[in-house]
């Protein structure tokens, strides 16, 4: 069995990791064929999976027949759990037909368990005229949208039904209504009309969003870019301290993100929003502003796997907000949960079409799972009574976890019909036709180009032209040193690869080639820093404040010395000596598993060709 392992080791179909795991596991068990088992399961941790499915095994079977006898051992009996491999303190157990590491096993049910208990505690609450207040429809921006709208041409039906959020069109007199909104003369009017339209014909799912997270001790929301998330939570929030503070209690709320780079963004665009509502001041002082990571929260313990925040000493606060969920693992999931005082409150942001966790466990995807039930009819009842909206309850009944969830589906980013948003449509459903024929209809908003032509090149250079000439005597003005990371902000290139032809490495190598003949950067022959270059942290560093994700650009000081200037997650400005830097990479390109939670004004994705993906 040993030289199975090891040939599968040389033959990279197993890592040699998993080789030592099976060792590991000899303390429990000495039969050969269950330390084979130990050694798949290893793999497929490091695949990103919690458990190994029997049925995987099949084709281990075919080419090692003495492993057959043992899945059928596994699957036939319920006395495997007894073996010593399997024993209360062993590193794996089976249920449900797959084989656990034992810990993960437990990340999971201790997951399961809070959610059933979060979801199951269903306030009985009238929120109805703080919804009304706070998701009145701002008459100054549709006045804006429809004067956009008839410059394009004559209002149609599909038109007016996105802009107002009708999802009944039948209704609505919709003649009545395209008439009146040619007539109208400035918001005063679109105010109006709002106050005639039947709200049981429209639907927001910003407004059930936060009505869920009002009642639900857990909720999530899931939304693509641009559906309004952030906007979402912040209204909510002020929702539910209102609730509160007539109770006579003022809650104390924490906002957190998996990396320094999202808890970055996340701060800034809560900040955006806040300025926006229309809240009084007492309400507005008790919302959090600063998002802190996941990590800072629950407070590291140097050279320890465990975090100063657990069960026997919780967190203190009464709601905490996630966002960028589907960044989140199992087991850092499991260890905030496990944080959590008894009561409190969760709510989880993310986009449930984004890439997972790079960790084992994908903890958003799984819950939202249950959204396909739809709601139940009692929380159907409740959400109509609030909203004024028509939702119909779902078709069958899975889990109280199901009323804890809601989609946004509208994207105040990009339109439908555009061609990211046809782009987004063809790759979230998988369909390599509706992709091609998406990229074929010639949309102003998207180009190809091919892997071999020079237009690649050509447009790294257009793009980071606008950040890098900005570099003269910036680090001598933070305004300027604020004005440089914005700019770099506008442009980026993706890959999906790390390694290779294509991979992360040689395509930023690429770049600061072709920046250099263009005159844009100046590196010595040599040396690694120089002005201009923007580099990504790739290994936290609780000591610095920098952590995973993190972006930051190489500068001279005002003693021509470089420094490597960060923004933090608190908003100001930081900087480093690049000897001092944990570990990190030129970040020109950077992998699409990385750029999530960032917005771009322009994007150039390096797509490699099939086989070098294979």
């Amino acid at each position: 069995m040993w030289e199975i392992l090891e040939n599968l080791c040389r033959e990279q179909r197993l890592q040699w990791v998993d080789l030592h795991f099976a060792r590991f596991c000899l303390q429990f068990e000495s039969r050969e064929p269950l330390l084979v088992l130990a050694a798949l399961v290893s793999r497929e941790l490091s695949r990103g999976h919690v458990c190994l499915k029997l049925t995987k095994l099949k084709p281990f079977c075919t080419e090692y027949p003495e492993l057959e006898p043992w899945l059928g051992e596994i699957s036939g009996s319920s006395m495997f759990a007894d073996s010593l491999l399997l024993a209360e303190h062993g590193p794996l157990c089976f249920e449900f037909e797959r084989l656990y590491l034992r810990r993960y096993r437990n990340y999971e049910q201790s997951i399961a368990d809070f959610l059933l208990e979060a979801s199951g505690d269903a306030a009985s609450i009238d929120i109805h005229d703080s919804l009304q207040r706070l998701f009145a429809k701002d008459s100054n921006r549709l006045w804006q949208q429809l004067q956009k709208l008839r410059l394009e041409g004559a209002l149609e039906s599909a038109q007016v039904c996105s802009l107002l959020d009708i999802v009944e069109p039948e209704r609505v007199a919709m003649p009545e209504l395209l008439e009146q909104l040619n007539r109208a003369g400035g918001p005063a009017d679109l105010e109006s009309l709002l106050r005639q339209l039947d709200p049981g014909a429209c639907f927001d799912g910003q407004q059930v969003g936060a009505a869920v997270a009002t009642r639900q001790r857990f909720t999530l929301i899931s939304g693509g870019p641009g559906t309004g998330k952030t906007t979402t939570v912040v209204k909510l929030l002020a929702l539910y301290i209102e609730q509160q503070r007539s109770l006579g209690s003022e809650p104390l709320i924490r906002m957190v993100a998996p990396t320094g780079k999202a808890a970055a963004r996340l701060s800034e665009s809560v900040g955006m929003a806040l300025d926006t509502l229309p809240l009084n001041d007492d309400v507005r002082q008790l919302l959090p502003r600063q998002a802190s990571t996941i990590h800072r929260l629950l407070g590291v313990v140097p050279h320890q796997q465990g975090f100063r925040h657990n069960r026997d000493n919780p967190l203190h606060l009464d709601l905490l907000v996630v966002d960028e969920a589907s960044m989140v693992d199992l087991a850092m999931m499991a260890k905030l949960i496990d944080a959590l005082p008894r009561g409190a409150r969760l709510i989880l942001l993310g986009d449930r079409d984004q890439l997972a966790s790079v960790e084992a466990g994908a903890v958003l995807a799984d819950i939202f799972s249950f959204a396909e039930a739809g709601y139940s009819p009692q929380q159907v009842e409740w959400l109509n009574r609030q909203t004024g909206f028509s939702l119909k309850p779902g078709s069958r009944s899975l889990s109280p976890i199901q009323d804890s969830l809601c989609l946004l589906n509208k994207s105040y980013r990009f339109d439908q019909h555009s061609g990211i948003g046809q782009l987004a449509r063809a790759v979230n459903s998988g369909s390599a036709t509706q992709l091609e024929s998406v990229l074929g209809r010639g949309f102003s908003d998207i180009s190809v180009y091919s892997l071999g032509g020079a237009q690649l090149l050509a447009q790294t250079v257009h793009g980071y032209r606008p950040y890098l000439q900005r570099m003269p005597d910036t680090a001598q003005d933070e305004s300027r040193i604020r004005e440089l990371l914005s700019a770099y902000q506008g442009f980026r290139v993706l890959v999906a690869l790390r390694e290779g032809p294509f991979g992360l490495n040689t395509i930023n190598q690429q770049v600061e080639q072709q920046l250099t003949k263009a005159g844009l950067i100046r590196p010595e022959a040599g040396r690694e820093w120089y002005e201009g270059r923007p580099v990504m942290i790739e290994r936290n560093d609780h000591g610095l404040g920098l952590y995973n994700g993190d972006i930051g650009i190489c500068l001279k000081d005002s003693q021509e010395k470089l420094r490597v200037y960060f923004e933090m997650a608190d908003g100001k400005l930081r900087s480093f000596l690049p000897g001092r830097l944990p570990e990190h990479t030129t970040a020109y390109a950077m992998t699409i598993h990385k750029s999530q939670g960032s917005e771009f004004a322009e994007v150039l994705m390096l797509l490699p060709p099939r086989r070098a993906l294979c």
